[in-house]
């Protein structure tokens, strides 16, 4: 059902959901959640699962590349840099960021406006 709604472009709908689901949302359940947000651009549900997704999963690189590409395409610079700063601090591959980043990227190649605004290095 989260799926569904975050398909048809109802991400409120669908975090509210999962608020309210009698068991705790799992992180499959939370990263399903995150790409929708980055799909349809909701910067605000984006960092909050993406916070939580941070502690729930710390150790998995594509939350923070999910995160990272939230906050880079709304423009956040500054946050998109706290949040590789964050994985590089971690000691988490910098190959597998390269990797899953070009994988994640939607039809707008995020290397490409990093690269413009100067603000971080893709």
């Amino acid at each position: 059902m989260v799926d569904l709604l975050e398909r048809a472009g109802r991400v409120k709908e669908a975090k509210n959901l999962i608020d309210t689901m009698p068991l705790k949302p799992n992180v499959g359940i939370q990263q399903t959640l995150l790409s929708a947000c980055k799909v349809h651009g909701d910067l605000e549900i984006g960092r909050q699962v993406g916070e939580t997704l941070l502690r729930m999963d710390g150790n998995n690189p594509i939350n923070y590349v999910m995160l990272s590409n939230i906050y880079a395409k709304a423009g956040y610079w500054k946050e998109c840099e706290r949040i590789r700063k964050l994985f590089k601090m971690k000691g988490l591959d910098a190959v597998r960021w390269r990797s899953i980043k070009r994988s994640t990227s939607s039809t707008t190649d995020m290397r490409h406006i990093c690269l413009q605004k100067r603000f971080i290095k893709c």
